[in-house]
């Protein structure tokens, strides 16, 4: 057992006596508050080892470092964006604001260390915003802020048990900023108070147009809580809001456009996602892409059905009930917001290269929104009994992460031992050995840390081909190591695809500085030559 478990275990051990020494504290609460607050120090210790075990398997996986790449691209002096016949190819595709949000992981002197700043920068991203929504008002009174703390390790256990979120909690990618924007924007209108409103759609306005800066399918955000306003606050402050998007938006777009120009940009950004092709037959593609959806949406959508059941939700039928309800409910922004997210994230899904975290623009508000009605239920219900009935499905949420979630930690000793010996970690060290002789297609961040040398990335060749772009012999040949001696793929490579830009390294061979790699190198016939 290395130094990390025993640590671990301690902390666990000791959560148990040290909760039920809370237990005994609060001998003048209910006994269903005083089980909860004794819960949390083992909620909050087995929540820390999962994120940790997250953060720590990131390494093995050659998309994060390939996801890092272009912020580490801008510091050593390339563009971030390339014309379609110029330029390393990587999978540039998102908004420029992504690799920026990930320029402190370049601060980093290995790929193994990057990899865990990034996602560990893209975990802050993810639950910042959602601890604040959840703690906001409720600090100050002690029931009141175990109550928040507790809905928000439910968002967690939601996070960890629907795919589409731990994949954008825990990678380097473009959800976690956008999610994280996005909320924010959102808890700036939650908690914001007549005295200072213009200042608050001020600053959401901005931190919107932030997101959508980040990934293009954030773009229903605005719109959403443009529609949230309208409903609550009447059209003054609607106008009031489009006004600061409409000027942020062209701020930012202008920005964008004089940095990095017109063509290059819009190609990548634009032209290459409008391109990708369907998986199958479009109605198929989308009906699929709707179905998983659904597997997504069963859990936090249960609940907020059955407390919209409780609350008598549905015997509303005017529309001064209806904003009523939404100005005493807050948390129906972001199921609005969730909403708003649907139509693209479903296609998206359904487009070639589209994955799980697809989803996650819809389920990330849907769970956040979820916990925060539960949490209003628990802290201001109307009657005693939906408060009771709230509070009981707090305490059953968080006993199913304890015996669902604890036993997930089993991975983390291996991760810790072996987490030098992680891919892009061997890559870096072959390339800082033999410089400018192997062509590491999956492992592009590698070779930039160790040589500073720039090369295309085997799923950014893909993406072009795909959108009808194939980069051509010429234009490949520029962008790899000038001395090639050998191309190789780790076993956790998606594709060894890349080997039909370079058909002579046909002949498979052994190299033990790359235990268990697919290692390929000239024929000698045609090395000889």
């Amino acid at each position: 057992m290395n130094l990390v478990i025993f640590i671990l275990t301690s902390f666990i051990v000791i959560s148990i006596p040290f909760g039920l020494w809370i237990f005994k504290r609060l001998s003048n609460w209910k006994l269903l508050d005083r089980c909860v607050a004794a819960f949390t120090p083992i909620l909050f210790t087995i929540l820390g080892g999962l994120i940790l075990n997250s953060i720590l398997s990131q390494p093995f996986w050659d998309w994060n470092a390939s996801r890092l790449t272009p912020s580490f691209a801008i510091i050593h002096g390339y563009k971030l964006y390339y014309e379609a016949d110029n330029g390393p190819v990587l999978s540039t595709v998102y908004n420029p604001l992504t690799a920026f949000a990930y320029l402190p992981a370049t601060l980093a002197n290995s790929p193994t260390w990057a990899v865990i700043s990034a996602v560990f920068i893209s975990s802050c991203f993810f639950f910042l915003p959602i601890l604040w929504l959840h703690l906001g008002e409720n600090i100050k009174n002690p029931k009141s802020l175990v109550y928040s703390l507790s809905c928000f390790i439910i968002f967690c256990f939601f996070t960890f048990a629907l795919p589409s979120l731990s994949y954008s909690a825990f990678t380097v990618h473009a959800d976690a900023p956008a999610l994280g924007l996005s909320a924010a924007a959102c808890a700036v209108l939650y908690y914001r108070q007549p005295k200072n409103s213009n200042l608050s759609l001020l600053l959401s306005s901005l931190l919107a147009v932030l997101a959508v800066g980040t990934k293009q399918t954030v773009v229903p955000l605005p719109f959403a809580l443009a529609t949230y306003i309208l409903l609550v606050d009447g059209r003054h402050n609607f106008k009031r809001y489009v006004i600061y998007l409409g000027v942020f938006g062209a701020l930012l777009a202008t920005i964008f456009l004089v940095i990095f120009q017109p063509e290059p940009l819009l190609f990548n950004i634009i032209t290459i996602p409008k391109k990708y092709p369907w998986k199958e037959n479009i109605i198929v593609a989308i009906s699929r892409s709707g179905f998983g959806l659904i597997k997504e949406w069963i859990l936090p959508g249960a609940v907020i059905l059955f407390l919209a059941y409780k609350q008598k939700l549905f015997q509303i039928n005017n529309f001064s009930d209806i904003k009523r309800y939404l100005n005493d409910n807050r948390w129906s922004m972001l199921l609005i917001v969730s909403l708003y997210m649907m139509p693209l994230s479903v296609l998206n899904r359904a487009k070639l290269g589209g994955d799980v975290n697809a989803y996650s623009l819809i389920t990330y508000f849907l769970c956040a929104a979820s916990s925060l009605m539960l949490l209003k239920s628990v802290v201001n219900a109307d009657t005693k009994k939906l408060q009771q009935f709230s509070k009981l499905l707090v305490a059953a949420l968080c006993v199913a992460f304890i015996f669902t979630k604890s036993f997930n930690i089993k991975n983390l000793d291996y991760q810790f031992s072996n987490l030098l010996n992680n891919p892009q970690e061997v890559a870096y060290n072959y390339s800082k050995k033999h410089p400018g002789e192997g062509y590491f297609p999956w492992n592009p961040l590698s070779t930039l840390m160790a040589e500073g040398k720039l090369y295309h990335f085997a799923f950014g060749l893909l993406d072009r081909e795909r959108a009808g772009f194939k980069v051509n012999e010429e234009h490949f040949r520029r962008y790899i190591p000038a001395q090639i001696k050998l191309i190789a793929f780790p076993k956790t490579a998606q594709d060894k695809d890349t080997l039909k830009y370079l058909p002579e390294f046909s002949q498979q061979i052994i190299v033990d500085e790359l235990p268990g790699w697919n290692v390929y190198t000239r024929e000698r016939s045609l090395a000889n030559k």
